[in-house]
């Protein structure tokens, strides 16, 4: 889970960076999206019983975090299968710099 994490803060990062990508960094974006392993998790605990314990906190930060939690809980997301979604999308966005340089008549160059 910590790699994960540190995975995705980097890819966040990189994200951020450039406001503004080429097709071929978009392309290679989603390259590095798809390396990511998801983590596994069943998200309902966060509703019940993280939120819940979390409601009971002395500390008013931990108690606001509390509903965030349960919301994130309601959506049931699963975080470990998103990643086969990049791929498809990574070749996507190859065959649209194909076509649009097909298009306008610019030579291909990988290496920009």
């Amino acid at each position: 889970m910590k790699k994960t994490s540190g995975d995705l803060e980097k890819l966040n990062s990189n994200a951020k960076k450039n406001q503004n990508p080429s097709l071929q960094a978009m392309g290679e974006f989603f390259e590095n999206a798809s390396t990511i392993h998801g983590v596994s998790i069943d998200s309902k605990l966060l509703a019940d019983p993280v939120a819940v314990s979390f409601e009971k906190s002395s500390n008013q930060k931990i108690q606001s975090v509390a509903v965030s939690l349960k919301t994130l809980g309601s959506l049931q997301l699963d975080f470990s299968n998103g990643r086969s979604d990049f791929k498809p999308a990574q070749l996507s966005i190859s065959k649209l710099q194909v076509f649009f340089d097909q298009i306008f008549s610019i030579p291909i160059n990988p290496q920009k």
